[in-house]
Formats: C-alpha cells, sequence, structure tokens
C-alpha cells in the first residue's frame, strides 16, 4: 500500500468515525518547509476544519503498527484538535474588518520558502520575508494562527498596502517587542545575577516568545533597540521566534557574526525554526538596516572615501605650508621690461 491509497483508506474510515463532517484529502501549504498531503475534517457545525499529515502514521503502519490502532491514533489526534478549535467560524474568517485586530506579523528566510511566498503577501526585509497572520488564540497544544494568503486578501477586497499598514497597527499591540540584557535572562532562566555587569549581548523577541524574530519589522522598533543599547548594533537570528543584538563598539565583525548564525543554525536550531544564515546591522544615525555583506561594502566605500579625503587634505596642507615658506623668503624687486628702442 502507498501512500495515496493509505490516505484514501483512512479518508473512508474517518467519514465514518465522524458523519456530518466534511473528511477532505488536502495539501496544506506552510511555510518553513512544512507542507504536507494529509487529511482535513470540517465539523458539521462550520468552525475551521482540522488538518493532520499522516505521513508519520503511514510510517508507523509500516514498521508493522496494526491498522486499527493508527486509526484510533488518528480519531485521537483529530478529537483533540477539534476541542481545541476557537470559537470563530469559517464565515468569521471572512470578515476582514472583524479580523484585522487580530493581525500578526512572521519572519521568515525567502530562501527555502519561494513557492509559499509566491501565493501569500508578503514584504522584502534584505533576504527575509514579513508575512501576516490571524492570532486565534492558545490552545493546550500551542498557538492557533491562520496565514494570510493571496485569494484571503481577494475575497476581503483589500489591497496589499492595507493589509501591510493594518498589521503594523496590529501586531505590537498583540505581541508587544520586549529586549531583554543577557544578565536579565540568565537571571530569569537560572536565578544567577551580576550586579554592574555591563550587557554585551540583548535578546529581541515578543511575551510568549512566538514568532518574536518579526518584532525588528516592527515600526519603530530598531530605533528603540538603538536608544536601549546606546547606538549602533548588528542583529543575529537566533530562531524566528527571537534575535541577538550585539552593541556595535567599531570592531565588530560581521563576517565573523555571519559565520557564527550559520554554525549555530546548523547543529542547534530545528529546520522549521532557522530564519537564516545571515547576520545583520543598524546604523542608527542614517538608519540603514542592512546584510552583514552589505555593511562591509559600505564600510569599505565609507574607509576609501575618508582615506581620499585625508590625501586631499594632505596635499592642500602640503600646499599651504609652501605658500607660507614662500612668503616668508625676502622678495626680489621685479624687473620691467622696457621697450627696445631700434633706429635704421
Amino acid at each position: 500500500m502507498d501512500y495515496k491509497e493509505f490516505m484514501g483508506l483512512v479518508k473512508a474510515n474517518l467519514q465514518e468515525a465522524f458523519p456530518g463532517a466534511s473528511v477532505t484529502e488536502a495539501y496544506v501549504g506552510k511555510l518553513q518547509g512544512q507542507s504536507y498531503e494529509g487529511i482535513t475534517v470540517t465539523p458539521v457545525d462550520g468552525r475551521m476544519g482540522v488538518s493532520l499529515d499522516l505521513k508519520p502514521l503511514f510510517e508507523m503502519f509500516n514498521d508493522g503498527m496494526d491498522y486499527g490502532e493508527v486509526i484510533d491514533v488518528i480519531k485521537d489526534k483529530l478529537e483533540m484538535g477539534m476541542s481545541q478549535i476557537p470559537e470563530i467560524r469559517t464565515d468569521g474568517l471572512g470578515d476582514y474588518n472583524a479580523m484585522k485586530g487580530h493581525l500578526v506579523l512572521q519572519i521568515v528566510g525567502r530562501d527555502g520558502n519561494e513557492e509559499m511566498l509566491s501565493k501569500v503577501p508578503h514584504r522584502e526585509m534584505e533576504d527575509m520575508a514579513v508575512v501576516y497572520r490571524f492570532d486565534l488564540g492558545d490552545s493546550s497544544s500551542g498557538n492557533m494562527s491562520v496565514l494570510v494568503n493571496d485569494n484571503m486578501m481577494k475575497r476581503y477586497g483589500i489591497t496589499a498596502e492595507q493589509l501591510h499598514q493594518d498589521a503594523l497597527a496590529a501586531a505590537p499591540q498583540n505581541r508587544p517587542p520586549v529586549i531583554k540584557g543577557m544578565n536579565e535572562v540568565l537571571a530569569e532562566m537560572m536565578g544567577v545575577s551580576i550586579p554592574g555587569t555591563p550587557d554585551f549581548l540583548y535578546v529581541a523577541t515578543t511575551p510568549d516568545k512566538i514568532q518574536g524574530a518579526a518584532v525588528i519589522a516592527y515600526p519603530g522598533f530598531l530605533d528603540m533597540a538603538a536608544e536601549k543599547l546606546g547606538g549602533d548594533f548588528a542583529v543575529l537570528p537566533s530562531s524566528v521566534h527571537e534575535v541577538l543584538l550585539v552593541p556595535d563598539d567599531g570592531k565588530t565583525d560581521m563576517a565573523l557574526f555571519k559565520q557564527m548564525v550559520s554554525q549555530i543554525n546548523g547543529v542547534e536550531v530545528l529546520p522549521q525554526d532557522r530564519l537564516t544564515n545571515n547576520a545583520y546591522h543598524y546604523d542608527s544615525k542614517n538608519r540603514v538596516f542592512e546584510s552583514a555583506d552589505s555593511f562591509e561594502v559600505r564600510k569599505l566605500e565609507k574607509e576609501s572615501l575618508n582615506s581620499g579625503k585625508d590625501e586631499r587634505r594632505s596635499v592642500l596642507g602640503n600646499l599651504d605650508s609652501l605658500k607660507k615658506e614662500c612668503a616668508a623668503k625676502p622678495h626680489k624687486e621685479p624687473q620691467t621690461k622696457k621697450a627696445a628702442e631700434m633706429s635704421i
């Protein structure tokens, strides 16, 4: 039995187990490489459906689990999911004015998410993309939200710009930004604090630490962070849930930070939680947020420009010194040329 046949058999059994409910095979598109082909069961009352990836259950069946036991596990998972569905009917999702207050932001890397990003409204931020979700609240299994896609936006009759502005207004209210120094973080985690020790590292996220890296896209956040950190800083994506902020003391090695992020992603961060392998820098004076590579290029251009100015100052300085030196020497009276008189 292949996976397609397995899904068909499960679908028939679930239709019997949930009479009146709509049971469909569905492709569930998700960001961060989490898309899958599975089953969606929509309750009779018309509330949102519950989708389930059957691949892990199919593997359990192939490994020898009795099919009846597999069906029981599937039913248990679906019943739990349906019991936790927020009290929002599918027709409620169709009312944008009622839903826009639930908007939150999510930020993901563009690399690896190209297919999904082609179907959802988004804004690019360097090599990342900001997308929009409706926060439906928490359940025992975690936070529940719905990704806004192009079809939803068309049904609402709104523009991508309106969605973006509404999300920028709602997101900081629904998931406020939080910046904590590493001393405070360690104190919360381990009960250890070292009074008087300056923070060399800060963590930026949201109170619930859900998709908290999106705070870097909040209006005014980067300037707020610059004020707290005392100026320019580097941004290191720890995951989609938080970023690390490092004050720039003028000796910041962005190439090293980029290498660190890549290495940590490879060994410590789950694929679905990775943001990017890049590092970023914020120039608080010029209000420029850019990738590590762009920052290094701009830094070299600035240094080259300053070097050119120094050379010009040096030439002008030498000319000025020569001028003063000439002025200090005694001058000979200038000779007046007389017109030659010629006689024939």
